[in-house]
C-alpha cells in the first residue's frame, strides 16, 4: 500500500510541474519596426543594450553598443516610438 501511495504522489507531483510549465509559456510578437527600432549589425562579439531614461522626460530610451569603439546607438521613446538621435560622443 505504502509503494502504491508513493507513486500517486510522484505521478500527482509530475503532472502538476507538466500544467505549471505549460501555463508558463509566453507569446512573443515581434515589433521593434513598427516601434522605430531598425538597428541591425553584424558583429563577432554580440551587442550590448541598456535601457534609461536619458533625457529625464519618463521614458526608458534604448542605448544599443557593439564591439569596443564602434559607435553607440541612442534610441530616445517619445510616447512608445523609439528614434534614433545622435549624441556626439
Amino acid at each position: 500500500m505504502k509503494d502504491a501511495s508513493r507513486k500517486l504522489v510522484v505521478y500527482t507531483i509530475i503532472l502538476m510541474m507538466g500544467i505549471s510549465i505549460s501555463e508558463a509559456q509566453v507569446l512573443f510578437e515581434e515589433s521593434a519596426t513598427s516601434l522605430g527600432l531598425t538597428f541591425t549589425n553584424n558583429v563577432f562579439e554580440g551587442n550590448g543594450i541598456s535601457f534609461c531614461d536619458f533625457n529625464n522626460d519618463g521614458w526608458d530610451d534604448i542605448t544599443v553598443g557593439g564591439n569596443p569603439f564602434d559607435e553607440l546607438f541612442f534610441y530616445q521613446n517619445i510616447n512608445g516610438i523609439f528614434t534614433l538621435i545622435n549624441v556626439d560622443i
